[in-house]
């Protein structure tokens, strides 16, 4: 009377939902290697004109090394 735990009966829903998603662009690497390059760049910009130019502000007063 209890429910069948067998592997069978649950085995073919889960390979569907796997294939649906890969098929769907849950793994897309193009995607997810677009993002990451973005995010890179964007995270440059701002180190380059508002953390270094910020430095340089506030350490102005310490004398450079020779």
């Amino acid at each position: 009377m209890g429910a069948d735990r067998g592997g069978g009966a649950q085995q073919a829903p889960d390979r569907a939902r796997t294939s649906s998603a890969s098929r769907s662009g849950l793994f897309d690497v193009t995607r997810i290697l677009a993002y990451a390059l973005g995010f890179i760049a964007v995270m440059l910009a701002i180190e380059t004109f508002l953390v270094q130019p910020f430095e340089r502000h506030v350490a102005r007063w310490r004398p450079r090394p020779a």
